[in-house]
């Protein structure tokens, strides 16, 4: 009998399990076709209800235990205990079940009448015990389809508040703030309070989206890539082009790449200044290019076959001044680019590395947003205060770098740069990082930081609101 209860309370548990997922199918597949949420984070939010409500089923499992166990009591009785224990359950069996569901004084008279033991009687006995298992098991699924059905009711309550406007959040064409949005419902209170200050920002500032969208380019990681054939004999070295193929305006020095319009500031000598101002600040507007390079690869039994390598895609390394002269509006945007970045970096399936710097440094790593967001709590909920010290930060970069997981990363460094001028020790740092094969980024807060840092960034952008509160 243990075991047949055990069995029946597994299979109410089991049925629960595929009511809930295919309850909540409808609601997931327009955030999975978005790639709003991914199927495993979908997979451990149901199995969280799941294993919350589980132990609710063991209630509705045992509310029909007693008239279970009378049942198998009745059962397993010969034929003179069934008719006893029988007459003692009557009134019991008057109370919980309706004369036109099962009539017990009907049966206890027609058993008085029949000869005890015979034929009819023990054709009764079986028809009687059949009923009443049909019955009661009918009554007890009614009960327990009700019970989930609540539960059922109680999820959907949970996904209406925590998700009804995630699809309509942010601009049309991107999923950060949809992301987010999804991401957020599901954090502590102080966290959803700080995101939901963000959100306006992530969303709407052109500087993050083209930020996420310069960081976000698909780029080859290596200059000079190697081949050697299967059989060992022949080596292959091929030179990448170098942008062969124009895809946009950005902004550099790169005298090969300039834009028509920057040699008109070049011949006047009255605008020369211009240039070459822009050109030290690398500011001058270029074309922008793609390598779409072809090689020679041994890799199959045909030789010579000519195939497109995929560009790579790095990891990205977020350096982020949290002194006390980045707070306000600084402060605010810097999270909101962390943030930006976090999501690229997830929707990339790049890994990503926070460092942390003021009078201290520390670092947080992760590779999936839903995980770095509980990580990021404590960055993004305190108030940016302290002093600035580069010095610590460039070196935990530089121990990130030397890491097979951010090899030749991406490295974005998000500060005002209220520094003193670059000396030795920082100089090499920064060579040590081109010699690592790193792209360095930069967001400049405000209008007093150090020029001399400029000509270390690849390219960089500019932050300084009019007010800063």
């Amino acid at each position: 009998m243990c075991e047949q209860q055990d069995e029946r309370l597994q299979q109410l548990q089991l049925q629960f399990r595929e009511r809930l997922i295919e309850f909540s199918a409808n609601y997931y597949a327009p955030l999975l076709a978005e790639n709003i949420v991914t199927k495993q984070e979908v997979d451990d939010e149901l199995e969280r209800f799941y294993l919350k409500k589980r132990s609710s089923l063991q209630t509705v499992y045992s509310y029909f235990s007693e008239q279970w166990d009378a049942y198998y009591q009745l059962t397993q009785a010969d034929n003179g205990c069934f008719r006893s224990l029988l007459m003692r359950l009557e009134k019991a069996f008057a109370n919980k079940y309706d004369v036109l569901e099962l009539d017990i004084r009907y049966y206890t008279e027609r058993f008085n009448q029949l000869a005890f033991g015979d034929e009819d009687w023990l054709r009764l006995r079986s028809y009687f015990e059949r009923k009443w298992y049909d019955l009661l098991a009918q009554k007890e699924s009614v009960y327990q389809k009700q019970h989930i059905e609540n539960l059922l009711d109680e999820y959907a309550r949970l996904l209406r508040k925590a998700g009804t406007e995630t699809l309509n959040s942010g601009k049309p064409g991107t999923q950060f703030a949809s992301r987010l949005a999804w991401l957020q419902a599901r954090q502590s209170p102080d966290l959803r309070k700080k995101m939901n200050d963000l959100l306006p920002i992530l969303t709407k500032s052109p500087l993050v989206d083209e930020i996420s969208r310069i960081l976000g380019r698909r780029k080859a990681l290596n200059k000079w890539n190697k081949f050697v054939a299967k059989t060992g004999k022949n080596q292959v070295f091929v030179h990448q082009n170098n942008h062969s193929d124009i895809v946009g305006v950005c902004t550099g020095n790169d005298l090969n790449r300039l834009m028509p319009l920057e040699y008109c500031f070049l011949s006047d000598s009255s605008l020369e200044y211009i240039f070459l101002r822009k050109y030290s600040e690398k500011a001058l507007q270029l074309f922008d290019g793609s390598d779409k390079s072809l090689e020679y690869l041994d890799a199959t039994e045909c030789k010579g076959k000519e195939v497109v390598k995929p560009d790579g895609m790095g990891p990205f390394i977020i350096c982020i001044d949290t002194s006390g002269s980045m707070s306000g509006d600084y402060e605010l945007m810097a999270k909101s680019i962390v943030l930006a970045i976090a999501l690229l970096a997830e929707k990339q399936q790049r890994a990503c590395r926070v460092i942390l710097f003021s009078d201290q440094c520390e670092h947080i790593e992760f590779d999936s947003l839903a995980v770095g967001l509980p990580l990021l709590k404590d960055f993004l909920c305190r108030s940016f205060q302290g002093g600035t010290d580069l010095l610590p930060a460039m070196q935990n970069v530089l121990s990130g770098l030397a890491c097979e997981t951010y090899a030749k990363a991406d490295l974005l460094l998000l500060s005002d740069f209220e520094l003193e001028k670059p000396d030795s020790v920082i100089e090499f740092q920064f060579t040590s990082l081109r010699n690592m094969g790193a792209s360095v980024y930069a967001v400049v807060f405000g209008k007093t930081y150090t020029s001399e840092y400029i000509a270390y960034f690849d390219h960089y952008w500019k932050y300084a609101p009019e007010v800063v509160s």
